[in-house]
């Protein structure tokens, strides 16, 4: 096995970084060749290779009424029931908003569950529930309840949508403190320490039909991307079909701002063979991260390794879904990972016979 005791440095562009071999591209992905302009238009159907894993925005309400839902809560809920008091104010305790904060709370768990939702209670109150704070609210709780569901639509964002969706499973509290101060005050400090401005290039658009949260985030990230190889010095227009994608070294930058301190590395098929990066990838998750990882013409998020079954599966959140593919078809793919370089052997594993996976489910 292979030890990664120093950094791989960063390739600069996960599209080229290896060229793709006759045959192997995703099915419905070989449309992006021609741009997502055309992708939009015509979306090839899905295959044997790549499955639909689950439709989660179609997920049935888990409870009805909020009496329902705090007959559920267990451990810490003072910020949550100061949340639900703001919800009722508003008239905005529907099963679905519920069923949201239901799910919050069963995915993080109590305490995590109440930092989260407490920034977001802040905010709100703070703020107050004109329409632009109220839909931010909203969009929010969707990210945290079903974070498999943040969906970069018919724009070139998969970069830092996938960053987007990562942040929004392992660090909800920043994820919130984050984006509800970009859409206060214009800018935001990052966990990093250094500052995120707000884009809103998407304010030119009537058309856009990504969530607040995306279009204020991820074009965000997109924005404050620099490269010397890619030639990106910042700036992103969301209304512009033409605009460049980001690079995998680029989303390395984005994943240290993000979770600094935690040594994200970048590693291609032109230094590891594309066994080595799924070794990467199961490590992480058995670690408890999710892993941005690039296939031909695209940047997805892994997020789970289904072994249960006779023929292990990925698992992945792609276009507000999430797909599967077996691992052996999933390496025939590959071209790049953003992982961390551990101390000692980068080995863990999903044991024979048991499901890995984070975020919604």
């Amino acid at each position: 096995m292979e030890s990664r005791s120093s950094p791989t440095p960063a390739k600069d562009d996960f599209e080229t970084s290896s060229p793709a071999e006759e045959g192997d591209e995703i099915p419905w992905l070989s449309a992006l060749t021609g741009g997502l302009e055309e992708a939009s238009k015509k979306k090839p159907p899905y295959d044997e290779v790549w499955k639909s894993h689950r439709e989660p925005f179609n997920d049935p309400a888990t409870v009805k009424t909020r009496a329902e839902l705090e007959g559920r809560l267990t451990g810490k809920s003072d910020q949550t029931k100061g949340l639900l008091d703001l919800l009722d104010r508003d008239r905005l305790s529907d099963p679905r908003h519920l069923s949201y904060i239901d799910k919050i709370r069963s995915r993080l768990g109590p305490e995590k569950a109440e930092q989260a939702l407490g920034r977001l209670r802040d905010f709100y109150q703070k703020q107050g529930n004109a329409e632009p704070n109220q839909q931010l609210m909203k969009d929010i709780l969707h990210d945290l309840a079903i974070p498999s569901d943040i969906n970069q639509k018919d724009k070139g964002t998969c970069t830092m949508t996938s960053v987007q969706m990562k942040w929004a499973i392992e660090d909800p509290e920043s994820y919130v403190r984050c984006l509800t101060e970009l859409h206060a005050k214009g800018a935001t400090r990052m966990p990093d320490g250094s500052t995120l401005e707000r884009n809103d290039s998407h304010k030119k658009a009537t058309d856009d039909q990504r969530s607040l949260t995306v279009k204020c985030l991820s074009d965000s990230l997109m924005g404050s991307c620099t490269s010397l190889l890619s030639g990106h010095w910042g700036g992103f227009d969301a209304t512009n079909p033409n605009e460049d994608g980001r690079t995998s070294g680029e989303v390395l930058q984005a994943l240290n701002r993000v979770f600094p301190n935690q040594g994200y590395t970048n590693d291609t098929t032109v230094g590891s063979n594309r066994s080595t990066l799924v070794q990467y990838i199961e490590d992480d998750l058995a670690r408890g991260r999710t892993v941005t990882a690039s296939v031909p013409g695209h940047k997805v998020l892994v997020v789970g390794l289904d072994k249960s079954g006779a023929d292990p599966q990925v698992i992945l959140n792609t276009w507000g879904e999430q797909k599967k593919m077996s691992v052996s078809d999933f390496q025939k793919y590959i071209r790049a990972v953003e992982t961390v370089d551990d101390s000692g052997w980068d080995i863990r594993k999903t044991p024979a016979g048991q499901l890995t996976q984070h975020g919604d489910r």
